[in-house]
């Protein structure tokens, strides 16, 4: 046997350095007394979490190159947090291979000169830092959404007129005018809603100057700062409001704002740089929802925090758009992944919230690579675009690995047989009329508007309130061995498709631990061998020796992924899950879509057949034109995931939540136990029935400022959208709104004098389908409407 002589160096970058070659501090090769393991992680793939291993270097400090830079010139210490290098060399330092690139975590003088270095790979960023600072989405008045999210419309501004101005203050005071109903109140402020005010006054205001920390009155799109409510004195711009006995919001006062009496104006209060609190969430993905990698990526680039961020290292190409044939490990517009949407009630930490709600869910690691980098990689059974030929894969044989020869481990503590979810969403406890949700558990297609009311007014989404949702799904295994895995997946919204969402997420860890994982450790030599990286797949082939769980033999070859890489003094080693036999991909399956008899407008029926006997599918659609490719995020999974009965080798369902008017495509691919997946089939379409257009639009009461429309449904079941636009030039005036099915009127308000408008209006259903656009052109007159009457006065009798 060859000896080999091993080098070391250790390099520390400079402070602030993203990288270390090219920015180094200082390097030690000569000084270096021990070196221990190198790299690698503690991995839990069933969710998605990775603990650090920390490795050390001891060095000797002769020529005091550390005690040089251990202080800054006052005196205090400033290695923590750096980046750092291990590399080695086998020819007495020629050249150079990087081992792994860690941070700084630990410095201790274990010597009076010598000193020990502790490691922590990047994701120690990630656990100490706190995302979802500074920012919520939620109006304070009118409360609710500051936009639509998900199927819940955002709070549309209530209307305000300019009372008064101070010429010499620059203050301008506002009356509320209310909405389309004259004997609708001014809107009353909660108590909820008083504490948020009281907590957000300033505690020393001057006159005339913005007396809130956070909250701001947005007139016209543009931010004001509030000097007081209800005419209250600014030292105390809350107390009339207080000592109103209903609390009603009648008119405010705006600092440092011109204006000109008698015009309307659409108004809003929010606390936009509030941290988010269950009164005031955050909520993220808008109505379509958010690709979640793209989002891992914001929040390693240091989004969601507020001033001075803290980012994360990672792996560039991991966060780059998915390509069956030049990308397949990006996670980017990825089909596996659906569209997500998340409600954020408090601040968060970063690691955590990631694995909780991403990475576990998702079936995705955090690995770290040699760059020191977060590389994340999809740790469940791989697909013909991950692993065309297995034959191509690195190859572990006896010749290339050290003795003895590998064992391996089938461990018990991560067996699942009954996979439970628990969905915590968001709902509103009363709507107009119940729509489907859309996105991960919503609907398939689409993100109808829900319109949550409180005595038949529109408040937006505000009212939105947490519940929970416990599904299972049970193995066959299940009725021998029960091994619970429960998953939380938290501050999303009404799951009325959580079924399709548990199917899919119960059988991808069925297939790959519905028997236990089993783990093997390998120790390559040095060469091709020992190449491959954390999430990376290899083939093993051992025939003879090592036993073939799949055919029950002592022969035959086997692919598994590499958990963990481990760089110790006698060479690499290799921690693996198995995936399963050496075989090639499953044979592609064939779909066909048809049209669904009892709901045209937004269901079809689809058939998947061409699978073994009892095999399992997962169907992917798009609502396109035109055949979206094989990489398009048009296929964001809007999937059905299920097996057929076996010996059937075809199964039939039904898709709903489409839009109406619309073409539907799908495709489908073959999965199984241990085995890698199918191709994606030849995708098949089906056309959806479309609605039919209002007609008789008309205008009639236009007085002044105001207009009223009127129309004949087109559709008695589905509900209507209106707004209106200039005749001029199309700009929009009033954003579309909705209404209950079976509505026929609706009347402007606060529109501009002598202009011409465009009012529209048009059929839609719950998940994006609507008809044409119906029409009217008028134009108001030159003199505006007279300043609404005081409303809600009381006249007391008897009381003293």
């Amino acid at each position: 046997m060859t000896a080999i002589e091993k080098s070391y160096r250790f390099r520390v970058a400079t402070a602030g350095a993203s990288v270390v070659e090219g920015n180094v501090d200082w390097t030690e090769t000569g000084n270096i007394a021990t070196v221990g393991d190198i790299g690698g992680q503690t991995v839990h793939p069933t969710k998605g979490q990775t603990t650090a291993r920390p490795w050390s270097v001891e060095i000797v400090d002769l020529n005091e190159a550390i005690t040089a830079r251990l202080s800054n010139a006052n005196g205090r210490a400033h290695l923590l947090r750096r980046l750092a290098d291990i590399a080695e060399s086998t020819n007495g330092g020629s050249t150079w291979t990087v081992l792994a690139t860690a941070r700084i975590d630990r410095v201790e003088m274990v010597d009076v000169a010598a000193f020990r270095f502790t490691m922590q790979d990047e994701r120690s960023v990630e656990r100490v830092t706190t995302i979802f600072t500074g920012s919520n989405t939620t109006r304070v008045l009118p409360r609710g959404l500051a936009a639509s999210w998900l199927a819940y419309a955002g709070a549309r501004h209530t209307t305000y007129q300019v009372n008064t101005v101070d010429t010499v203050n620059d203050v301008s005071q506002y009356v509320f005018l209310g909405n389309n109903d004259e004997d609708v109140d001014p809107p009353t402020v909660s108590e909820q809603i008083m504490d948020l005010l009281e907590a957000d006054v300033v505690d020393a205001p001057a006159n005339y100057q913005g007396n809130f920390r956070t909250l701001r009155v947005s007139i016209n799109g543009v931010d004001r700062e509030i000097l007081s409510i209800n005419g209250s004195p600014p030292q105390d711009p809350l107390k009339k409001l207080r000592e109103e006995p209903r609390r009603w919001l009648r008119f405010f006062d705006v600092a440092d704002y011109e204006d000109t009496p008698g015009f309307a104006r659409q108004v809003y209060f929010h606390m936009g740089s509030r941290d988010p609190s269950p009164e005031l969430p955050l909520h993220i993905g808008g109505l379509s929802g958010v690709d979640p990698f793209t989002f891992v990526k914001d929040l390693y680039d240091g989004g969601y925090q507020g001033t001075n961020p803290a980012t994360v290292r990672y792996e560039a190409a991991r966060f780059t758009a998915y390509d069956p044939a030049t990308n397949p490990h990006g996670l980017v517009d990825n089909p596996r992944f659906p569209r997500m949407h998340w409600r954020i009630t408090s601040p968060a930490n970063m690691a955590e919230w990631l694995e909780d709600n991403i990475y576990g869910p998702l079936g995705v690691v955090p690995f770290i690579n040699a760059a020191g980098e977060v590389s994340p990689r999809i740790a469940l059974m791989p697909a013909v675009d991950q692993i065309a030929d297995p034959d191509t894969l690195p190859e572990l044989t006896a010749a290339n690995l050290a003795a003895p020869h590998p064992g391996w481990v089938n461990d018990g503590r991560e067996l699942i047989t009954v996979v439970e979810v628990t969905f915590e969403y968001a709902t509103a406890p009363s709507f107009i009329r119940t729509r489907a949700a859309g996105g991960l558990f919503g609907s398939l297609f689409g993100t109808g508007i829900l319109l949550p009311t409180e005595g038949g007014q529109d408040v937006g989404g505000d009212l939105l309130v947490t519940k929970q949702l416990k599904l299972t799904k049970e193995h066959d295994r299940a009725a021998d061995f029960r091994a619970v895995h429960p998953v939380t997946v938290r501050g999303i919204h009404r799951p009325l498709n959580q079924w399709a969402f548990l199917n899919k997420l119960a059988l991808d860890l069925f297939e790959r631990f519905g028997d236990g994982p089993i783990y093997t450790d390998a120790s390559p030599l040095s060469g091709a061998a020992s190449a491959p990286a954390e999430g990376d797949w290899v083939r093993i082939n051992l025939p003879g020796s090592y036993p073939a769980l799949q055919n029950q033999s002592r022969t035959g070859s086997r692919i598994a992924q590499i958990l963990s890489k481990v760089y110790g003094a006698d060479g690499v080693r290799f921690e693996l899950l198995e995936g399963g036999p050496n075989s090639q991909p499953m044979g592609t399956p064939t779909i066909s879509l048809a049209a669904n008899a009892a709901d045209p407008e937004n269901a079809i029926d689809v058939t998947v057949s061409g699978l073994e006997a009892g095999g399992s599918y997962e169907a992917h659609f798009a609502v396109a034109t035109l055949e979206p490719a094989e990489d398009s995020s048009d296929w964001q999974f809007r999937h059905a995931r299920g097996s057929a009965v076996s010996p059937a080798t075809s199964v039939t369902f039904t898709v709903r939540g489409i839009p109406a008017g619309s073409t539907v495509w799908g495709r489908a691919r073959e999965t199984a136990v241990g085995r890698i997946s199918s191709d994606w089939s030849t995708a098949d379409s089906q056309a959806t029935t479309g609605l039919s257009a209002p007609t008789g639009l008309a205008s009639s009461g236009v007085v002044g400022d105001e207009a009223t429309i009127s129309w004949t449904v087109g559709e008695a079941a589905f509900d209507l959208m209106v707004d209106l636009i200039l005749q001029s030039g199309g700009a929009q005036v009033v954003a579309p709104f909705r209404l209950p099915a079976g509505s026929a009127r609706w009347r402007f308000t606060g529109l501009a004098l002598s202009t011409g408008y465009t009012a529209r209006v048009w059929h839609v259903d719950d998940y994006g389908g609507a008809s044409s656009k119906t029409t009217v052109n008028f134009s108001t007159t030159g003199t505006a409407a007279t300043l609404s009457k005081p409303r809600s006065i009381r006249v007391l009798v008897g009381v003293t």
